[in-house]
């Protein structure tokens, strides 16, 4: 009896985990060759920050991100790349947007990490574009 009230916690607690970090992923837009997607599920609105995805659909883009972002020093296995999660935080300052990144997580096709980096404390802001995908991905985080 205690191990089946052991293995019933274990299952309540494992599910609880899940839910909290559960994704909830909105279409933003999409090009030829990748799809723009924010989570509304986890994040913050004052500051503004959140997560962003781009899903690779063109394995040629999809190989050339993944060279272009490979450090020869590491091993780790990029043949597998599909996507990656930007944790990005915005600001507005004099009716203009900022954003900088925070985080950015690499994922394979099975939803597995690949690698993740943490941006440095002194990651720079960078103004957002008026009408540009950027700005897209922010209204879609600010506004869903």
């Amino acid at each position: 009896m205690k191990k089946v009230i052991q293995l019933l916690l274990i299952a309540i607690l494992c599910s609880i985990s899940l839910e909290a970090f559960a994704a909830n992923w909105k279409w933003v837009t999409s090009t030829d060759t990748m799809g723009f997607y924010v989570d509304i599920e986890n994040r913050s609105r004052n500051p503004l920050i959140g997560w962003e995805k781009v899903v690779f659909e063109d394995p040629t883009v999809r190989k050339q991100f993944a060279q272009s972002m490979r450090d020869p020093t590491e091993k780790l296995d990029w043949s597998d790349f599909y996507y990656v999660c930007y944790k990005t935080q915005y600001r507005i300052n004099q009716n203009r947007v900022y954003s900088k990144f925070l985080q950015i997580v690499f994922y394979d096709t099975n939803n597995r990490v690949i690698t993740s980096l943490d941006a440095p404390q002194n990651e720079p802001w960078e103004l957002v574009p008026p009408n540009s995908l950027n700005e897209k991905i922010y209204i879609a985080l600010r506004d869903y």
